[in-house]
């Protein structure tokens, strides 16, 4: 039973599984969290609900018929700050998501790298049902053995 264990290990190098299964989890704690540009969004689409509905509230259909210029706070916006801060906040969820889709693909790379150098078979490497806690087990199991 030794010898399999010391043909297994003997192409491995521990070291680099361990680096490897380190830099994983420090690149899959970086993805979960939410990036700031997506509380940004949230926030101005949020101010701009606020302001268009204090906006309606104080609508006054009075005034705005009237033949001096009412202010912009008598005749409410028609949706304008709406549009505009959906557009801004627009702005910011789509650089959201696409820095989420990086931290993916880095943390993919990451996982194929860990199965790479801990010499899982690439076969099931590449199948998507529970590769990742497959791979995980295979290389931590690996380093319990050290």
């Amino acid at each position: 039973m030794g010898e399999g264990k010391e043909d297994v290990s003997s192409g491995l190098d521990l070291a680099d599984v361990r680096f490897a299964y380190d830099g994983y989890v420090g690149v899959k704690k970086k993805s979960d969290q939410t990036p700031l540009s997506s509380y940004l969004g949230i926030i101005i689409l949020l101010f701009g609900l606020i302001i268009e509905a204090l906006l309606l509230i104080n609508y006054n259909p009075s005034t705005c018929a009237a033949v001096e210029v009412p202010s912009f706070f008598d005749c409410g916006s028609n949706g304008l700050i709406l549009i505009i801060c959906t557009l801004f906040s627009l702005v910011f969820f789509s650089f959201s998501s696409n820095k989420k889709s990086a931290f993916q693909k880095r943390t993919n790379k990451a996982l194929l790298n860990l199965a790479k150098v801990s010499q899982f078979p690439s076969e099931s490497a590449k199948l998507a049902e529970d590769r990742e806690a497959t791979i995980l087990s295979h290389a931590k199991s690996l380093i319990d053995e050290q």
